[in-house]
């Protein structure tokens, strides 16, 4: 009994002693103290320490006090993200993700998110659902991505809550609802995002799981603009041109009365009504829409135009019809599009 007493206690002295070694490399390492944190953190990091293992993988990543190092920035990595540091889990999968060191491999990346996404970090439950989203690494399931943009959304992430939201509008991986997609993109818009403003603002333009209300549709375009939408400021000329002045006065005093983080208005005084179409005098009926029908092995060339989502294709036999293009994430943009031909 005495024996065992006396591992227990030198169990809590050794815990102890590594507690203390690693909060003094970390005050080191925020006073820019490289070598003073190194000097605690690898001694920890031999012993198996997880937490000084990514540490020490961070610093060999990015030379911080030596010289940069891939091939040790992974070992290390690999030593705390196999005893379940997330942190490490989550560096090593964006490490692999991006080809950081010249090692480009998604599939990894997918295993590695996966590991910090199951512990629940937010921003790595984003990653994995759009590596589920754009089959990088791993077979394309929607459905997957849904689960996992739900489980960051529901922390608090933006990004997700707006992607989350344009799934259930798009019907991907889910069933299509548009009264869920706009409470979706309503908690990101609420966090200022430009992408998650401006989409809400074209489901209040086209009447998607709320009424119909230009003034809305302004005052939303309007704060795009503001959050640094490229699209914004067009679009908010183009509702500009449908409102009164009556309209438009209301429009910005409401976008100007909003602050990042309250409630956002779901309801104008003036916005609601639609415009009335002029009446023509003795107006034809208008001629049926040719039908869109290539000849039997032919297929037709046609060329798009859109506006906001808003398309007509036109195909080279002189038919066109009306489409809404999806809203996708694109990647080499680093924004999100609408793209007529699909995500």
């Amino acid at each position: 009994m005495k024996f065992r007493c006396a591992l227990f206690a030198l169990g809590l002295l050794m815990s102890s002693s590594v507690f203390a070694g690693f909060e003094e490399g970390l005050n080191a390492y925020e006073q820019n103290d490289y070598q003073k944190a190194l000097q605690e953190w690898r001694p920890l990091a031999e012993q198996g320490d997880a937490a000084s293992q990514y540490k020490l993988g961070y610093m060999y990543a990015y030379g911080r006090g030596v010289a940069r190092d891939a091939a040790k920035a992974v070992k290390w990595y690999i030593k705390a993200a196999e005893q379940g540091n997330a942190e490490a889990q989550f560096n090593l999968g964006s490490w692999f993700d991006l080809g950081l060191g010249g090692v480009k491999d998604a599939a990894k990346a997918v295993h590695w998110y996966t590991k910090a996404a199951e512990q629940g970090d937010t921003l790595t439950q984003l990653y994995l659902a759009s590596m589920y989203a754009d089959g990088r690494g791993v077979a394309k399931d929607a459905s997957k991505a849904v689960q996992w943009y739900t489980k960051a959304a529901e922390q608090g992430e933006a990004d997700a809550q707006l992607k989350l939201g344009v799934m259930y509008s798009d019907g991907r991986g889910v069933l299509q609802n548009d009264v869920t997609a706009v409470r979706f993109i309503s908690q990101a818009a609420k966090k200022n995002s430009a992408s998650a403003l401006y989409r809400l603002a074209w489901m209040y333009e086209h009447e998607r799981g709320v009424e119909h209300d230009l003034v809305l549709a302004h005052v939303y375009y309007n704060l795009a603009s503001a959050a640094g939408s490229e699209d914004g400021p067009l679009a908010r000329t183009r509702i500009s041109e449908q409102l009164s002045p009556a309209q438009l006065r209301e429009a910005q005093a409401v976008a100007e009365a909003w602050k990042v983080g309250t409630p956002l208005p779901t309801k104008s005084r003036t916005g609601l009504a639609r415009a009335q179409p002029e009446k023509v005098a003795a107006a034809k009926p208008s001629k049926p829409m040719k039908e869109c029908q290539p000849p039997a092995g032919k297929l037709l060339r046609y060329s798009d135009n859109c506006q906001n989502g808003d398309c007509v294709r036109t195909f080279e036999n002189g038919c066109s019809k009306r489409f809404q293009a999806p809203y996708c994430f694109d990647p080499m943009q680093n924004r999100w599009t609408w793209k007529p031909e699909g995500c």
